[in-house]
């Protein structure tokens, strides 16, 4: 989504309104009584199946009323229909790692962090509070008519399921990673978590947009918005397909959102994959929303439609029930011209009044259990410590030399701590992108949102200990401004320990620069290197020989040789949101043992990168842990603890299934005891790894595959507990070239333990094995099992 000028003219829309509304001027109905009104309009009776109330209210239109329903068009909403007691309703609402654009919030570490916990619980916890937040602002903000603005209405375009395929993409952060069934089983939970809330089984708590559909994962710009690769069907099933499917079919998303990207010579919000996959496939009943000018985009960008009206018939006749953007404006010219029928537009208004009453928003004042929502529940206490729980599961501890952290933080008393680099003391990039604490598109944050950075976490714990801070930028972001080294250099060398903060930025009012390598919607990174002059600022501190902590901020991956080599301590932050800078310093200084892990590869350098529009993931040198030949230099799924786990008593069943089996569950059962001294949280991390690759017919066989993974609760040290949970076999099917997508018989070896397998990509040979600390189940797919 972009926020841009409306893609049609004043007077258009000003001709369309009246048109709508010279059709009820015979009747002035009050829209805030619908009490008053079910016996005549049983849309407003609650005691009915919504279908029949969804369809009640559609007969009631006509088609002119209808399509002014079917467009929303940035701060333009889907008119109101006072005769028959529809007030107005602003579909643009966005929901990622909180709420967007509606004043103070509680901002969560930014999407890719939140995957980084591997926690199915926090993510439904998360998005419990994000929903908890949306509707005490949807609450305050309704008109006296029950009209709705844009920011802040119940269905809320958000998570952003695409996968992170590319390590440049400027939107990676927003998303759960590489991997499809990270993806997946991630957005189930957050999905799940938007639309239900304990207050009330009746009532979706709001109605979530599973997005971008299909094959977003570029924002270079040109050709972000052309953008049309012909992608091979093996990478659409096996890749990009699974996260929606698991959206749709387990999540019950209320919504999904076409991409602004084609696919194979249609635009994706004219794709007939809309309806053969989406609807027919998977069985979605919900509806379908553009990508804000998506369907405008038809001209120009794709060269695929003429004018608006055919942009906005192929848009509609593909399946695409509401537009965000101007396009739907045309399409009472569409229908003139008989380009669509009355019924397509009827069954899109049909599908957008059945969310709507689901949501409550036509039922009596006071009857919707989240009605007494309010202030009180926005960026409350509760939600800002789950929100500091949250970010200290994301922080992903890299390295940890000797076992330099944890740090006793009575060792420093009476000393100094450097603080140094230039995210230390950034605040606005820990929002990440689509965030909260602002209003609109202004680049900034409310005085009244409290965010701690890194520099201000540790000045806040070391205070509490007689430690003083000491801090300098050294150098900016992006610039090959060298000056401010002298003062950071110095101020490490006469301190006791070094924290240097580097990272990455979103882009937010920064002017473009020839070292702009920022990330964001439409930009895309360059080089997954640092940028500017961050790498000589770290190897002139390295130099010093000090203790030196590492910490970055970013969203996408970054390579970091030097700090691998010579950092005591190397931590991955993310944009952590409020809570970063407690987190570093919690981590730092021992309040608990470090659980994140990566949910993205770190290739070595740009020259492990393939060209940034090929969307294969097999070509060069490959894509992601699943088909990267070179060695990385972290692998997904990597991340370091405090403590220690034995896995014993390691039990797998069934070890064999037919290909066809209906059922692809294998259930895993583990002894786990912390055998270190902290308290700590385990991601049991479960892979399969077929022994024969070589599939004359499957063009694209994983070196291993994730197909499941389970996060402990806290397990105290010696503590015991037995861990049962499900993986799922289905993820390691395979497809042809015809599109036949299958479990395919032969021999796996999964691996069950805190990390993937190391297997050799490019002809590696190891002297000790890599997976020694890993247990290993045999596992068979057989042939079809006849009837």
């Amino acid at each position: 989504m972009q926020r841009a000028a409306p893609a049609i003219s004043a007077l258009q829309w000003l001709t369309f309104v009246m048109v709508v509304l010279g059709s009820m001027a015979d009747v002035s109905t009050n829209v805030s009584a619908p009490e008053r009104l079910q016996a005549d309009f049983p849309w407003l009776n609650p005691d009915l199946p919504v279908g029949e109330r969804a369809k009640a209210l559609i007969e009631a239109m006509n088609d002119t009323e209808v399509m002014s329903q079917l467009v929303t068009n940035f701060g333009t909403a889907a008119v109101a229909i006072p005769r028959l007691a529809v007030p107005s309703y602003d579909w643009r609402t966005n929901a990622l790692h909180s709420v967007v654009d509606n004043g103070v919030a509680t901002i969560f570490p930014q999407a890719i962090g939140l995957a980084a916990t591997w926690s199915r619980d926090l993510l439904h916890q998360t998005a419990n509070a994000i929903a908890v937040e949306q509707r005490a602002k949807y609450n305050l903000n309704k008109g006296s008519d029950g009209s709705v603005k844009m920011d802040y209405g119940l269905n809320v375009w958000g998570p952003n399921i695409n996968i992170f395929r590319d390590p440049r993409f400027g939107r990676g952060q927003e998303t759960y990673g590489e991997d499809p069934h990270l993806t997946g089983q991630l957005a189930i939970a957050f999905i799940t978590g938007l639309q239900h809330l304990p207050d009330s089984k009746k009532y979706p708590a709001l109605a979530a947009t599973a997005k971008h559909f299909d094959g977003y994962t570029l924002d270079k710009s040109p050709p972000r918005l052309s953008f049309d690769p012909t992608v091979d069907i093996w990478d659409l099933r096996q890749t990009y397909f699974p996260a929606f499917q698991a959206a749709i079919q387990e999540a019950e998303v209320a919504s999904i959102m076409c991409s602004y990207n084609g696919l194979d010579g249609y635009p994706m919000c004219a794709s007939p994959l809309l309806q053969r996959i989406l609807r027919d496939e998977w069985g979605f009943p919900g509806f379908i929303v553009s990508d804000s000018d998506a369907i405008d985009f038809f001209i120009g960008y794709h060269d695929f439609s003429t004018n608006s009206t055919t942009a906005a018939a192929s848009a509609i006749n593909a399946g695409v029930d509401l537009n965000s953007g101007g396009a739907y404006y045309h399409l009472p010219d569409a229908l003139a011209s008989h380009y669509i029928s009355n019924a397509t537009i009827r069954r899109a208004a049909t599908r957008l009044f059945e969310a709507r009453i689901k949501l409550g928003m036509f039922d009596p004042n006071g009857s919707v259990p989240f009605d007494v929502y309010d202030e009180r529940n926005i960026s409350s206490d509760k939600h800002q410590t789950l929100n500091l729980q949250v970010e200290e599961e994301a922080l992903v501890l890299m390295e940890n030399k000797d076992h330099f952290l944890p740090l006793n933080i009575s060792h420093y008393k009476g000393k100094t701590i450097a603080v140094i680099g230039p995210s230390a003391n950034d605040t606005l990039d820990l929002a990440g992108n689509y965030y909260g604490c602002n209003y609109g598109a202004e680049v900034s944050l409310l005085p009244n949102c409290t965010f701690y950075n890194a520099l201000q976490g540790m000045r806040l714990y070391a205070e509490k200990h007689d430690v003083k801070i000491e801090y300098a930028q050294g150098c900016e972001l992006e610039s090959d401004n060298v000056t401010g080294f002298e003062e950071a250099l110095h101020i490490a060398t006469n301190a006791e320990l070094v924290v240097m903060v580097l990272g990455l930025n979103v882009c937010l009012g920064r002017a473009a620069t020839s070292f702009q390598n920022c990330e964001s919607e439409g930009h895309d990174r360059e080089s997954i290197m640092l940028p500017g002059v961050q790498s000589e600022f770290a190897e002139a501190v390295f130099k010093l020989k000090k203790p030196t902590i590492t910490v970055l901020i970013n969203g996408g991956p970054l390579a970091v040789p030097s700090a691998k080599e010579n950092a005591n301590a190397l931590i991955e932050a993310w944009y952590g949101g409020q809570q970063t800078g407690k987190a570093i310093a919690n981590l730092i200084f021992g309040n608990f043992s470090p659980s994140g892990r990566l949910p993205y590869t770190i290739p070595a350098s740009d020259n492990d990168l393939p060209d940034i529009l090929d969307m294969s993931l097999t070509n060069g040198p490959g894509r992601g842990y699943r088909y990267l030949v070179p060695t990385p230099l972290y692998e997904f799924g990597h991340g370091l603890s405090y403590t220690s786990f034995k896995y014993d008593d390691v039990i797998a069943n069934p070890i064999a299934i037919p290909s066809n089996a209906a059922n692809t569950t294998i259930e895993l059962s583990m002894l786990l005891t912390n055998t270190g001294k902290m308290a700590g949280k385990e991601v049991v991390q479960v892979y399969a790894v077929r022994d024969n690759r070589n599939l004359t017919d499957r063009p694209s066989v994983p070196f291993k595959q994730l197909i499941g993974f389970f996060k402990t609760s806290l397990l105290q040290p010696a503590g015991r507990q037995i861990v049962e949970f499900n993986a799922d076999v289905a993820v390691l099917k395979l497809c042809d070239a015809n599109g036949n997508h299958d479990l395919v018989p032969g021999r796996y070896t999964v691996y069950i333990g805190p990390h993937a397998p190391i297997v050799a990509t490019n002809g590696t040979t190891f002297k000790e094995d890599p997976n020694a600390d890993l247990q290993t189940v045999g596992f068979e797919i057989q042939a079809p099992k006849k009837d």
